[in-house]
């Protein structure tokens, strides 16, 4: 009686402890992995530069990000990029990126095609409890190849673009005694985009509206919370300064 009720006990706590995960997998409103707006500078020739501010909502989450982003053309085919977002949640989930690439370009009549190979940090926080003390902390680095085209060269630019992702987390930490709860495995990501530019006038800036999806082969469902994107922003055009100095 005494094993048999032991036994039941320990199954039942083992059982309890399942709960707990499975409650934290299904309640959590916030990504460990939410997609930043893709950085697509379309660079006509050496020293354009550009600046970009965005704000984005995944759908069908209804989280949301706002993104800083900036795009340099070192020469007349190779350029750089660098990203920064951050993230929220209505249920207070919050994370954070920073990302930097470099890559090739080229211009043929009114086409741009380009490609970036980057690499990023960035942490995540799920937030478990209704008080929303209690959450689970994730940082991971990020290891990306986004190959883009682009048409148009007017008034109105268009861009195809798919971000190929390769997530590298570490340990999950649970805000009670700060210990690995879990460790998530590398996991692959496929966000393809399409980007829209529209020039004001003479002024040197456009008005930009991306819209992505969010593909990817990990199975936890907190990934799947996030699988389309809007973002709508400003870009500010610095080439025609810089050229002319």
């Amino acid at each position: 009686m005494t094993y048999s009720t032991f036994t039941i006990s320990k199954k039942m706590k083992k059982i309890k402890y399942y709960l707990l995960l499975l409650s934290i997998a299904a309640t959590s409103c916030n990504s460990i992995y939410l997609p930043n707006s893709q950085n697509v500078p379309l660079f006509e020739k050496a020293r354009d530069f550009q600046v970009n501010g965005q704000g984005q909502i995944y759908l069908p989450s209804l989280s949301y990000s706002f993104q800083a982003q900036s795009a340099y053309a070192i020469t007349n085919h190779i350029g750089a990029i660098a990203n920064y977002g951050i993230m929220s949640t209505y249920n207070k989930g919050k994370g954070y990126l920073g990302e930097f690439a470099l890559g090739y370009y080229t211009n043929i009549d009114s086409s741009n095609f380009s490609v970036f190979l980057g690499t990023g940090i960035s942490s995540a926080q799920e937030f478990t409890g209704d008080t929303g003390i209690s959450y689970i902390n994730t940082d991971y680095n990020t290891f990306f190849f986004q190959p883009a085209y682009g048409f148009g060269k007017g008034v109105v630019s268009f861009a195809a673009s798919i971000k190929v992702s390769l997530i590298d987390s570490e340990d999950t930490y649970y805000s009670d005694n700060f210990t690995p709860l879990a460790r998530r495995r590398l996991s692959y990501h496929f966000e393809p985009a399409f980007t829209t530019k529209v020039k004001l006038g003479d002024k040197p800036f456009r008005l930009i509206g991306q819209i992505g999806l969010h593909l990817t082969n990990y199975e936890d469902i907190s990934y799947f919370r996030n699988f389309g994107r809007i973002a709508v922003g400003v870009q500010w055009e610095f080439s025609k300064t810089l050229r002319n100095k």
